[in-house]
């Protein structure tokens, strides 16, 4: 699989590097980078590309909370006789394993996309109809999950305040 070399955010580098626009490049110090343009078909292709990399982040993140979460269980478990509590614990424990199930679906989507966009950069060096209507499919799952995991992990966190 061939690797694609992406231009740099010159937005997220300004604080790290010195840099100049000199038309359609960047100008690093000593070595001169083409520039993502924000209307043609090879920005388009960067922005997308780096929205697959964002959610890959996401879901890392997400998967590091909800292990987190579920190593938080057995402390409570074991440290509680409280019946209500060790209910809504199990409930909760209930829902983390869910969510892993949600997280590692959402990947398998990701992977399949970043196999399409690999195709179409190869085969045609633009991106069909298709890769944006999968998107935006993605970028609706992501806002969902996004926000019902927030929800679950502060409802966790309500829950044991509020039985403690």
């Amino acid at each position: 699989m061939a690797h694609m070399q992406t231009p740099l955010n010159p937005v997220a580098m300004s604080s790290r590097f010195n840099y100049q626009r000199k038309s359609d490049h960047l100008i690093f110090e000593h070595s001169t980078i083409p520039a993502p343009q924000v209307l043609n078909t090879s920005g388009k292709m960067y922005q997308v590309r780096h929205e697959s990399e964002g959610w890959k982040r996401l879901l890392s993140f997400m998967m590091e909370e909800n292990v987190q979460l579920k190593n938080l269980v057995p402390d409570i478990l074991s440290s509680s006789k409280d019946k209500e509590l060790l209910a809504g614990i199990e409930q909760f424990q209930d829902r983390f394993i869910s969510e892993d199930g949600v997280i590692g679906l959402l990947r398998n989507d990701v992977a399949k996309f970043e196999t399409l966009l690999l195709k179409e950069e190869s085969e045609t060096g633009r991106y069909s109809d298709l890769v944006y209507q999968k998107l935006e499919i993605l970028r609706n799952n992501f806002q969902t999950i996004e926000t019902q995991f927030g929800e679950l992990r502060s409802a966790f966190f309500r829950f044991l305040l509020s039985k403690r």
